[in-house]
């Protein structure tokens, strides 16, 4: 249950970034911070979390890039193993 209302929330996060909840900017920004702490997000600033997220959409590139391929190849046989047994599983 925990981790379905974690989602849940992930999700209002989004909506109040795109400001499709309500019509007045501060409710918005209030829900976004109320649902970044019930995400487990508690110090995020949801000012910042939209900014990056706006950005996303308009740049179509992501700020903030994890690169797998390189994390695989860097990484040992057990933990490369791993990662692909459970990219199947």
């Amino acid at each position: 249950i925990a981790a379905h209302g974690k989602v849940i929330a992930s999700y209002l996060v989004h909506e109040a970034a795109h400001a499709s909840t309500f019509q007045e900017p501060w409710a918005n920004a209030w829900l976004g911070t109320l649902c970044l702490w019930l995400a487990g997000c508690p110090y995020a600033d949801f000012r910042h979390v939209k900014y990056m997220h706006m950005a996303h959409h308009k740049d179509r590139n992501d700020l903030v890039e994890f690169d797998y391929r390189t994390f695989v190849k860097g990484s040992g046989p057990v933990v490369r193993n791993l990662i692909l047994a459970l990219e199947w599983a």
